[in-house]
């Protein structure tokens, strides 16, 4: 099945997110990620020029010395296939030329038929050279580097150890390459791309156990860089390992460091990791901030789960999502961590999740998943009607903010910018906020169809748990949205007198054992209207709001749907405060005017996040049924 986009632009208070030059760039990236995916295929399936062999046996053109591969490099062959019959020690130069490497061949002889069997070939760098294992370079032309069924090994130096392009003009395809135990000085244990016009796809392929004072995986500086990554491709175990107080290269971006306007997307992840599945971001180590990445200064970070196509081509796939897991940003444990899987900051900063999860990820101090600062923006909704899980689609799992101080469980937000839908919410940590903490007079957060549940667990593990949502001299608003069974301390929400603005709208908050559903002493505009809550004597103003059960269909199963026969939230509101709305949190579309309700309360809009169609027997349930 081919997959249906929802491409639109996200409206909040007036404010057009993101902006047109965001939108165009990120479209760029993903047009770029699927056309350098196929050309790069099909380059790799019908490479021209000459076939060269490289290994140990008499069949090969290439078997005597220590620089076999580099002698193959040099004789301008553009097809370089590798036996793995013999071993192989060399730094690698690439300069200015089209090649594809190859490895995965018993010998010689099966190597010029092309025939390949699943072990790829290792090539060790020379550390005592304190060089990349592989280095590529050129700018005077556009050249194709293919590197299929490799492994590069104990490559050093400055910046990128396993392989660096600094200004180089190169589309490189790595298929089935693993890149390990790589150590760079300063930056890219894996990979750096600095200046230049690099694009780098990745499939099948992983970089894993390198380590580099910043970008511990990969490195990436400059706008017209990018790196792609699909299938079963892995950034795992990598590690950002300077101290915090270093300077320059401060242990930043454990698995991933993007800087001045690179752009990575990522379709890779799982549900289910395993020591030998760690398909997306996974158990990346930083000892300041980004565990799992690192984005500043206008790069784009682009994070999709979902079957991507285009004019006929595609890539990524619907049935895993593209995930960020067990990252650590305060590796070191001083609390100088930020955003355990994520860390973005700066104007012009741009992530953007749809089919993903973000769970078990570690901050030293706040965002035990995403931090957000300077201006930065986080975009996440669903794009798709198909989705790895129909109803938790985006799902932010069990993080955690440090337990001592640590703000913002799941996202923090100081002086950035959220618009977020459909997101769930489940697990999440921290002494304060333990779902989402904002603060400061230009932060804004918009959540529609976010659902919040077992966030905080009553002060277990010695966490303080106190609010689900802790909001300080901020503007925020909720819509649409179902709060029920967290486990917060005080209340709900938490605003402070220099709040700007709340605005809680179409909800449910039927959350007891939270507490309140506002801390007392809030700030600024309150609006609260078509509310369905335990309890409302905490709320300063609420308008055609109630007291009452919303009937969920199974909450001791985690299921918040709302029931289509007894809950009172069925065709309870109209759209006059929400406005234009997105889908709800089964890709349904919103105020659908169930007939079995005689006369709506004061509008055919559901309440909370949940749009039922279980009255409806012809359209029920994605309008499949």
């Amino acid at each position: 099945m081919k997959t249906v986009l929802t491409l639109g632009v996200l409206f909040f208070s007036g404010w057009v997110f993101p902006s047109e030059i965001t939108k165009s760039k990120k479209d760029e990236l993903l047009g770029q990620s699927l056309t350098s995916y196929h050309s790069l295929k099909n380059f790799s399936k019908n490479v021209a020029g000459t076939v060269v062999t490289v290994g140990g046996d008499n069949f090969c053109n290439f078997r005597l010395g220590t620089t076999r591969i580099q002698d193959a490099i040099n004789s301008g062959a553009t097809d370089i296939r590798i036996a793995s019959n013999t071993s192989y020690s060399e730094n690698l130069s690439i300069n200015n030329q089209s090649v594809t490497i190859r490895g995965g061949y018993t010998d010689c002889s099966v190597a010029a038929g092309g025939i390949r069997d699943t072990v790829p070939i290792i090539i060790s760098g020379n550390a005592v050279a304190n060089t990349p294992v592989i280095t590529i370079s050129g700018n005077t032309q556009r050249n194709t580097i293919v590197l299929e069924h490799l492994e590069l090994r104990y490559g050093a130096g400055n910046s990128g150890a396993g392989i660096s392009a600094i200004g180089a003009d190169a589309e490189v395809l790595m298929d089935t390459v693993y890149l390990r135990e790589n150590n760079a000085v300063f930056t890219g244990g894996g990979i750096s791309l600095v200046g230049g016009n690099t694009d780098i796809v990745m499939i099948d392929s992983l970089i894993l156990f390198n380590s580099a004072g910043t970008g511990g995986g990969i490195f990436c500086q400059g706008q017209s860089n990018s790196v792609a990554m699909s299938g079963w491709s892995s950034i795992t175990q990598n590690t950002a390992d300077f101290p915090a107080s270093t300077g320059t290269y401060n242990g930043q971006g454990g698995g991933v460091f993007l800087s001045l306007g690179c752009g990575m997307v990522t379709y890779s992840g799982t549900v289910t990791p395993s020591s030998s599945d760690f398909r997306g971001i996974a158990g990346n180590h930083a000892n300041a901030g980004g565990g799992g990445a690192f984005v500043e200064s206008g790069s784009i970070l682009l994070v999709r789960g979902y079957e991507y196509c285009a004019e006929g081509n595609c890539i990524g796939d619907n049935t895993n999502p593209a995930s960020f897991q067990f990252n650590n940003s305060d590796e070191d444990a001083t609390g100088d961590g930020y955003g355990g899987a994520i860390h973005a900051i700066g104007a012009g900063t741009f992530v953007s999740l749809s089919s993903f999860i973000v769970y078990d990820n570690v901050s030293g101090a706040r965002g035990g998943g995403i931090y957000l600062a300077d201006q930065a923006t986080l975009e996440a909704y669903r794009m798709t009607d198909a989705c790895w899980w129909t109803e938790k689609c985006n799902y932010f799992l069990r993080n955690l903010a440090n337990v001592n101080g640590g703000l913002g469980g799941a996202i923090f937000n100081d002086n950035a910018a959220i618009d977020v839908n459909g997101i769930f919410f489940e697990g999440n940590r921290a002494d304060f906020g333990t779902a989402i903490y904002s603060i400061g007079n230009s932060a804004t957060t918009r959540i529609e169809g976010g659902v919040f549940y077992h966030n905080g667990s009553s002060l277990v593990d010695g966490y303080d748990d106190k609010y689900v949502v802790r909001l300080a001299d901020t503007t925020a608003e909720f819509v649409h949205s179902t709060f029920s069974e967290n486990r917060a301390e005080l209340a709900t929400f938490g605003a402070n007198a220099g709040m700007q603005s709340f605005k809680l709208y179409s909800s449910i908050v039927y959350d007891s054992v939270t507490g309140s559903v506002m801390a007392a002493g809030a700030g600024g505009v309150v609006d609260v209207d078509c509310v369905i809550s335990h309890e409302n004597a905490s709320i300063p103003t609420a308008t055609r709001s109630i007291v009452d059960d919303p009937v969920f269909v199974n909450p001791s199963n985690r299921d918040f749907h709302i029931d289509s026969v007894l809950s009172p939230a069925v065709d309870y509101c109209d759209n006059s405060k929400t406005g234009t709305l997105q889908q709800d949190i089964d890709y349904e579309i919103r105020g659908w005017d169930d007939p079995n309700v005689p006369g709506n309360v004061f509008g055919a809009f559901d309440v909370g996040a949940d749009e039922t169609y279980e009255n409806d027997v012809i359209f029920r349930n994605g309008f499949e049924q």
